[in-house]
């Protein structure tokens, strides 16, 4: 899944989590903590859900401070998985036409091929003459 489609299946149901609770706003500013909290669990939440091959940029945003919102966080990661589309892209596929230079001719040349027989599975005679 692209990290696109998959930071909105999530950033719905985080909509859908917080019409249902709700933080009432405060004078004391405890609900300014709070929401922080919430923000950083829903950035810690995408994070762990994402690839493997995004473990390196995960632990870079990890050791940010201030700790980045999650729109920031989507960008990166948005950001890192172009970078390794293109890389992946731009690698030449060389393997593949080193395989076909060194394969083995299927039928040794000049040599004929002795009768086997499927009934035995034996060389030198066919189903057909097999005892």
């Amino acid at each position: 899944m692209f990290v696109s489609s998959y930071f909105t299946q999530l950033k719905s149901l985080w909509d859908e989590l917080s019409s249902i609770v709700c933080v009432t706003p405060c004078i004391c500013g405890n609900a300014k903590s709070s929401i922080d909290k919430q923000n950083q669990d829903c950035a810690m939440e995408f994070l762990q859900g994402l690839h493997d091959r995004f473990s390196a940029i995960g632990s870079q945003i990890l050791l940010m401070e201030p700790f980045p919102s999650i729109q920031c966080i989507h960008n990166l990661v948005r950001q890192e998985e172009k970078q390794q589309e293109i890389n992946i892209r731009t690698t030449p596929n060389i393997d593949s036409a080193a395989f076909q230079a060194f394969k083995p001719p299927s039928r040794p040349s000049g040599k004929r091929q002795r009768p086997f027989c499927e009934h035995c599975n034996k060389h030198g005679h066919t189903l057909a003459t097999c005892y």
